[in-house]
């Protein structure tokens, strides 16, 4: 495991303090991520999502989501494969539990393909019809570790760090 992408992820992020949100990316071990940033501040940014595009598609969507699933574990819970489309060669993972509280649940989703996987949070009050994509604080340095990870998740098994 390289933490190229960890290190230079972290300090671009920090490099946006006071800058606002954007778009912050790095490229690197195989694969471009760009972080959705609302606001990043002195030891912490709002992230609106982390998408991971490899450099070469993934061969097995299924087998990387289970990796995304065991492999992701800087988040504030467990992963886990809910749905895998053969047809469409997604897979979606999401938290395995979910924050509930009286209104509603909020949970991580990633979205996996071949060629681009994305993580989001999401908020889905329980009168509402839809859910809605929320900004997630975290660490600097945890979202470098988070991006870290899916890289790694989205590389082949024996696939040496680039």
């Amino acid at each position: 495991m390289s933490t190229t992408i960890a290190h230079e992820l972290t300090d671009r992020l920090r490099k946006q303090i006071g800058q606002g949100g954007g778009v912050v990316e790095v490229n690197g071990d195989g694969a471009s991520v760009a972080v959705d940033v609302e606001q990043s501040e002195r030891y912490a940014v709002g992230v609106r999502g982390i998408t991971v595009t490899p450099t070469q598609p993934v061969a097995d969507v299924r087998d990387a989501a289970e990796r995304i699933a065991h492999g992701v574990t800087e988040l504030d819970g467990p992963l886990t494969v809910v749905e895998y489309d053969t047809r469409q060669d997604q897979a979606i993972v999401r938290s395995a539990e979910p924050e509930a509280d009286e209104t509603g649940v909020t949970y991580w989703e990633a979205d996996v393909r071949a060629d681009e996987t994305t993580l989001q949070r999401y908020r889905k009050d329980h009168a509402a019809p839809d859910r809605e994509q929320i900004t997630e604080p975290l660490l600097h340095s945890t979202v470098g570790r988070v991006a870290e990870q899916l890289v790694d998740a989205l590389k082949q098994p024996g696939q040496p760090d680039a």
